[in-house]
């Protein structure tokens, strides 16, 4: 079992990059808000861009934890 880390690196390194998934996509959120506006009326931009960042980091690292779950089960 050598080479092994446990689960808390592991669940700290996942946090770490939903984290930084967030952080990116908050910063890059206009185009995205001004298309929700748009779509719902004169929606508040901060809860819409954190909406947007939230379920993007969220479906993200669902994706990542699938993946790393699914990996070692050949």
């Amino acid at each position: 079992m050598a080479g092994q880390i446990g689960r808390g690196p592991v669940i700290f390194g996942f946090w770490l990059l939903g984290y930084a998934l967030g952080f990116i996509f908050y910063l890059g959120r206009g185009p995205f808000v001004l298309g929700l506006e748009y779509l719902f009326g004169s929606a508040n931009s901060d809860i819409v861009g954190a909406m947007i960042s939230g379920l993007a980091g969220s479906i993200l690292m669902l994706a990542f934890l699938f993946l790393w779950s699914h990996a070692g089960s050949h």
